[in-house]
């Protein structure tokens, strides 16, 4: 992405790193030259044994466990010698909880996941607060309601911001379903 007037242009290389754990050091490698992440968390399966890892190499290494084979661990051993394990300051994160469209889904949970098993050893951590919450079409009413700040069972329809004053909700329309639907975005003010 880039953007601005000519002479002045902002780049932003955007890298998108696979979460199964065969993917390890590619991880570890991309996260070595970032400046910034977004953290992408299931909104069904919350976080992940392969998220606690990314997460651990984004703030730094101190508490990634790094196997090289030699039965130590944390930047030991081998891995003392490859820069892309080595500590180094923390990454600027931002989490997005996706799939909230999925049966099961529960932002609460998934929000939960990321300040209990994301603490480091010593107990600090993430302080994740949510700067949208799900709109939710209820059950048994019909009724679009924002969720907040208990859950709702119903149809995840779209989000609010939470955050700028007036709130804004951002719904998708389904565009009449079926697998080729186009999604039509419409953000408008709280009321």
């Amino acid at each position: 992405l880039s953007w601005g007037e000519e002479g002045k242009k902002k780049k932003i290389n955007l890298i998108d790193t696979p979460g199964h754990v065969d993917f390890s050091v590619e991880v570890s490698r991309s996260v070595a030259v970032l400046d910034a992440a977004v953290l992408v968390v299931d909104a069904v399966e919350g976080v992940q044994a392969q998220t606690e890892t990314v997460w651990a190499a984004m703030q730094g290494g101190a508490d990634a466990v790094h196997d090289d084979g030699d039965g130590e661990e944390n930047g030991s051993g081998e891995n003392a010698k490859n820069p892309a394990n080595t500590a180094r300051n923390p990454i600027p994160c931002v989490a997005c909880v996706n799939k909230l469209d999925r049966v099961g889904s529960d932002f609460y949970g998934s929000l939960g996941t990321l300040n209990e098993k994301l603490r480091r050893r010593d107990g600090s951590g993430p302080n994740a607060l949510p700067v949208q919450a799900p709109l939710v079409r209820e059950e048994r009413t019909g009724a679009v309601v924002v969720a907040w700040p208990d859950p709702v069972d119903g149809e995840f329809v779209g989000v609010v911001d939470i955050v700028s004053w007036p709130m804004r909700r951002i719904t998708w329309e389904d565009g009449g379903g079926g697998k080729n639907a186009q999604p039509v975005l419409s953000v408008s003010e709280v009321s």
